[in-house]
Parts: C-alpha cells; structure tokens; sequence
C-alpha cells in the first residue's frame, strides 16, 4: 500500500504587492513548509472510490487582487509528497528479515 508513504505539506502566505510573509505564524518562515501528521489515511467515498483523507483546516480564502481597495491576499498552497527514503527503509528493513528477499 502507498499511502503510508504519503506526505501532505502546506504553506500559507500574505501576498502584498510583490512581498510574501508568513500568515498567522503556521509556518516557521517563507521556505519551511509545515508537515502534517496522520496523513495517507483512506476512506471510501459515496461512489465506492477510496479517497486520501488530509486535514486542511488551516486553509484561508482571504483577499483579492482586483477589489477597489486592495486587501492583503492570503495564498494556501498544499503538496503531497512520497517518502521514497521511508519506501527504502522499510525494503530494506524487510529484506534483511526475510531470507527469500
């Protein structure tokens, strides 16, 4: 199973004019993205799909670029990224367990 091997970052930032900062302090900095825990967990939706289960609740819907009077805009970008270190690990770890491997 893939999931385990699943990580979900996220990053949130106020753009104003060409600037970013970091938006009510969840990341440390604007190059640090903030790791989630207990992600690839899975569930099965109504039409029978399994589905990844994340929590995005520090996403923000804030600003806008085109108003008459410009408010600070709030970005909220996710990654999901694959722990290929981890994948090795536990092969290799398997491996030297199993005498077939």
């Amino acid at each position: 199973m893939i999931t385990p091997y699943l990580k979900l970052l996220g990053m949130f930032e106020t753009k104003e004019g060409p600037s970013f900062t970091t938006y009510g302090g969840i990341n440390e900095d604007v190059y640090s993205w903030k790791q989630y825990n207990g992600t690839g967990n899975t569930t099965v939706n109504s039409h029978g799909l399994q589905e990844l289960v994340f929590d995005i609740s520090d996403a923000t819907l804030m600003g806008t670029n085109n108003h008459l009077s410009k408010m600070p805009q709030v970005v909220s970008r996710y990654q999901i990224r694959f722990d290929n270190e981890m994948l090795k690990l536990n092969a290799f770890r398997n491996c030297t367990q199993d005498p077939v491997c």
